[in-house]
């Protein structure tokens, strides 16, 4: 039995289709801005006037000693475990278990 959980569209009812796109989605790379990290120009034009807003720029990343990645747009969560009173699963390194959490706790918030 298939016990894999799938939080991003929990309504689908077509599992391979779901699979399939979940899958290409894995692909998809997205910056951990930082001084090493070569982003391309459009992106670029996303990336600063967030950062400004923040009273940010891409020089304090190299001051601050912040290299940055590139890192998965989707991750595979495993060996989920719920308990009465906690929770247990995998994630790969560099993914971010409280955006994890905050994601089910929403779910479980506005089903």
């Amino acid at each position: 039995m298939d016990k894999r959980a799938f939080h991003i569209f929990p309504c689908s009812r077509d599992k391979r289709a779901l699979e399939e796109f979940l899958e290409s989605l894995k692909e998809i790379k997205i910056p951990l801005v930082g001084y090493k990290v070569k982003i391309p120009p459009w992106l670029e034009e996303i990336i600063n006037p967030i950062l400004s807003k923040g009273g940010v720029n891409m020089e304090d990343f190299k001051r601050w000693r912040l290299k940055g990645d590139w890192r998965p747009l989707v991750v595979e969560v495993k060996e989920i475990r719920r308990y009465p009173k906690s929770l247990s699963f995998f994630l790969p390194k560099g993914a971010f278990a409280t955006v994890y959490i905050k994601q089910l706790w929403l779910l479980e918030v506005y089903p």
